[in-house]
C-alpha cells in the first residue's frame, strides 16, 4: 500500500480508496489508513512530485460503499465523469481510447484489483455503478503496478485527447 499511495500522491490523485474485495488480504479493514506513515509518504511525495493536490486516503470501505463514493463525487458532473476498472480477462471489455472517445472529462476514478484479481460478481457491480471495464493489452500485472499504470494511462489519455484520435 505505501508504494501505490506514493505514486498515487506524485501523479496527483486527489482521494486514494482501499476497497475491501472478494481478493482482499485478511486484516485490511483494521489497518490504520490515517497513520502516521501513511501522512508522511504522502507530504514528501507532494513535496518531491510538487503535485499541487492535496491527496487523502480514506478507511477501507466496502466495494458498494467505494462506488457509492464515487457516484457522490460526480453528482452535477456525471456527463463529464469517466470511472474505469482495470480488468485482466477480455471480456466485456474496451480499449481505453475507445471508453474516451468523443468525451470530455473534469473527473476520473481508476479501480484496480487486489493480488488476486477482481471477479465476475465485482465487475458486474462496478459495470452497474458505472465504470467502464478496461483491458490493456499488455501483462497481467501486479496490483500495484496496475495503479500505477492505470492513472498514468488515464492522465495521459485525457491530457493528449487532442492529438489521439479513435478508429473503430
Amino acid at each position: 500500500m505505501d508504494v501505490i499511495v506514493r505514486q498515487a500522491t506524485e501523479c496527483g490523485v486527489s482521494v486514494i480508496v482501499p476497497v475491501l474485495g472478494d481478493f482482499s488480504q485478511a486484516g485490511g479493514a483494521e489497518k490504520n489508513f490515517h497513520s502516521e506513515r501513511l501522512l508522511r509518504i504522502i507530504k514528501e511525495a507532494r513535496q518531491q512530485s510538487g503535485s499541487p493536490v492535496a491527496t487523502r486516503i480514506v478507511g477501507a470501505v466496502p466495494l458498494a460503499q467505494a462506488i457509492a463514493l464515487w457516484l457522490e463525487h460526480c453528482a452535477g458532473v456525471e456527463e463529464k465523469s469517466f470511472a474505469a476498472v482495470l480488468y485482466e480477462r477480455t471480456e466485456e471489455t474496451l480499449p481505453l481510447h475507445l471508453a474516451l472517445a468523443g468525451k470530455t472529462i473534469a473527473r476520473a476514478a481508476v479501480a484496480v484489483g487486489a493480488e488476486g484479481g477482481i471477479s465476475p460478481q465485482e465487475i458486474a457491480q462496478l459495470r452497474a455503478g458505472g465504470f467502464v471495464p478496461i483491458h490493456f493489452a499488455t501483462n497481467i500485472l501486479r496490483c500495484e503496478t496496475a495503479a500505477l499504470y492505470g492513472v498514468a494511462a488515464v492522465q495521459n489519455a485525457i491530457a493528449e485527447k487532442h492529438v489521439w484520435q479513435c478508429r473503430e
